[in-house]
């Protein structure tokens, strides 16, 4: 159940970002390796990325851990 709530509130503030910019600086949109830099200060995500990687990995996520939560269930009753 916690990792649904994350998920769910990690999607949250992905999609915030997309409408209005806010969690720029979240860390969970934090780059791997090196953050990119211009003029001495670290660029916030890029909104395509947030569309077409982040959101769509979350979702699936999501997916899966409803998955498991309903087989879980199910197995509780059949018990």
């Amino acid at each position: 159940m916690d990792r649904i709530e994350s998920l769910e509130a990690e999607l949250s503030k992905a999609r915030e970002y997309l409408a209005d910019g806010s969690h720029s600086s979240w860390h969970g949109f934090r780059q791997f390796f090196v953050p990119k830099m211009r003029h001495g200060k670290a660029l916030p995500p890029h909104r395509k990325w947030i569309e077409n990687v982040f959101i769509p990995s979350r979702e699936r996520a999501l997916r899966n851990a409803e998955k498991i939560l309903e087989r879980m269930d199910s197995r509780d009753r059949n018990v």
